[in-house]
């Protein structure tokens, strides 16, 4: 039987995500205008002109937008995590820092709440987060050497300097950004879930709390740094597996005995 699952500030992430597809339309019909206009200039050099001129300025100007819509689903998020955060403080601690608490979010009702309960879920967050990042990151390092390549061939290609063209470039400069962020990200994680490894493996357990607090510090530094939105459809699709490999390694760990 499937457990009762309630996330408050799932409507917030909901909010970020619906901006972020909207942003990834903007990516896909930016990057067909600029195939577009390399076409253009290729093969209609001189009824293509005022053509190709149009597209520019409509390509530097979705860039635009994809710049200031980036930049407010950035702030967005840092609310929906801040909300996340209140919430995973009084999961772990038994606060009542939220108006709402989540239910079925954790898989680790069992323990009591206190230090030890913050740092067996957010051992069980970086494990989740991990594995999804690293899913995406072979995508999105696609996605960002397309829209680089075609954007450069396309800033070259262009005859006259004008705002169009510079405008462009914030569209692939986004763009790489946050495939380079990723991937520190990833890394960042990895090297926070390998270090719960050792605390809840081979720690002393008088100093274990002190090393809990300071690898949630780590953790939650690293997300309000990047900002990385993971992915709902890799997460769906891995669910049930890491969910398995998460109850194996609490038993390996004797957490929760």
């Amino acid at each position: 039987m499937d457990r009762i699952r309630i996330v408050p500030f799932k409507v917030n992430f909901e909010l970020v995500k619906k901006i972020d597809r909207i942003l990834l339309w903007i990516l896909y019909i930016s990057v067909i205008l600029g195939t577009v206009i390399l076409v253009i200039g290729k093969w209609m050099k001189t009824t293509g002109d005022i053509y190709a001129a149009n597209l520019n300025y409509i390509v530097g100007t979705l860039a635009l937008f994809y710049f200031l819509g980036d930049v407010g689903k950035r702030f967005l998020l840092q609310l929906a995590e801040q909300r996340r955060r209140r919430d995973f403080i009084d999961n772990s601690l038994n606060t009542n820092l939220s108006d709402y608490h989540s239910e079925g979010y954790y898989s680790n009702e069992q323990i009591d709440p206190g230090v030890y309960k913050m740092g067996v879920n957010c051992f069980e967050n970086s494990f989740f987060s991990m594995s999804i990042a690293s899913r995406m990151i072979k995508g999105l390092v696609i996605q960002s050497l397309m829209v680089l390549v075609i954007f450069s061939v396309l800033i070259m290609e262009t005859d006259k300097v004008t705002i169009a063209t510079f405008l462009q470039f914030a569209l692939p400069y986004t763009v790489l950004q946050q495939t380079i962020i990723l991937i520190i990200y990833y890394f960042q994680v990895n090297t926070i879930f390998n270090y719960f490894k050792l605390v809840f493996g081979s720690a002393q357990e008088q100093k274990r709390d002190l090393l809990i607090i300071h690898n949630v510090i780590n953790y939650e530094s690293t997300i309000a740094w990047a900002g990385v939105i993971l992915s709902d459809r890799i997460f769906n699709d891995m669910n049930g597996e890491l969910s398995e490999k998460w109850e194996n390694m609490k038993q390996e760990h004797h957490i929760g005995d």
